[in-house]
């Protein structure tokens, strides 16, 4: 094993660990994309197979999905265990183009995005998810944990920018009946912060990737996030309640990122998103 020379804790395969791993030696490897968290390589075997091999830090919940979810929309994977914090994640590589293209005009994108959401909403099995928005309590704890860990954030200055009075208005936003009852009507596993560039438009259906943290909550909220990705209002399209559920799903993840997960980062970019997401959650200008 290789530890990664930056991000302390994360582990990786050398290329005898990997070939014996995935059954035939590593004829090449390249890096496709790596942050603090997660490490994915682009590995070509000498038997002519392809995979997108991750290396994950806590918290993910990939492995288990992928184990213990059924769906055409899951590439095949082998799971390649653990090693201290870090868990290992070989998916068989998509060579398709993605739904991110230029070029597909707004209602065509819309419309496979739709799909896609329908697809996600008919994964079958017991997978684990991330975060769960899907019933009162759940959402009110969320809000609560949230709501704590700003608090703490503007407190200590590393959210300087992120107005005070801004916890004890999420509590209240995630009391407030229209968005409970956007969180619990009929929910669903929701991928969470799905990308255009995650969705593969292959030659027998589409294929999704990247399930370290999926949530429970409307099947809208991945609609949301594809809109919101490729710049399209998604009021216009999703109802209010479950665009401002999507936002706070980014809260969620800046307040936890800045806290607990990386604590030494620079808090530029979780409180960026926080000031993203706020004014969508509270909307400010008007009155509930």
């Amino acid at each position: 094993m290789h530890e990664h020379p930056q991000f302390a804790g994360m582990l990786f395969h050398d290329d005898d660990e990997l070939g014996a791993a995935l059954g035939s030696r590593v004829a090449s490897r390249a890096l496709v994309h790596e942050w603090p968290l997660t490490r994915t390589e682009d590995v070509r075997l000498d038997d002519g197979r392809r995979y997108a091999y991750k290396t994950q830090l806590p918290p993910t919940v990939e492995q288990q999905f992928y184990e213990q979810a059924s769906s055409s929309l899951l590439a095949p994977f082998r799971d390649l265990g653990q090693a201290g914090a870090s868990s290992f994640l070989a998916v068989e590589w998509i060579d398709a183009p993605t739904l991110y293209a230029p070029a597909l005009e707004e209602g065509d994108f819309i419309a496979q995005a739709r799909q896609v959401v329908d697809g996600i909403g008919g994964i079958t099995g017991a997978p684990p998810v991330f975060l769960d928005l899907s019933t009162p309590d759940a959402l009110g704890s969320a809000a609560g944990i949230t709501a704590e860990r700003l608090a703490s954030l503007i407190r200590s200055g590393r959210f300087a920018r992120v107005p005070s009075d801004s916890p004890s208005r999420i509590e209240e936003w995630a009391r407030a009946m229209p968005v409970v009852e956007a969180a619990a009507s009929n929910p669903r596993v929701t991928h969470g912060d799905l990308s255009p560039e995650e969705v593969f438009r292959t030659a027998d259906g589409y294929r999704v990737i990247d399930w370290q943290r999926p949530v429970r909550g409307p099947a809208d909220l991945d609609l949301v996030s594809l809109l919101r990705y490729r710049r399209i209002e998604p009021l216009l399209y999703v109802h209010a309640e479950v665009v401002e559920l999507s936002w706070f799903v980014l809260l969620h993840w800046a307040a936890l990122v800045q806290t607990d997960l990386l604590p030494d980062l620079a808090p530029t970019i979780p409180e960026g998103w926080a000031l993203a997401a706020l004014p969508h959650i509270l909307n400010p200008g008007g009155q509930r």
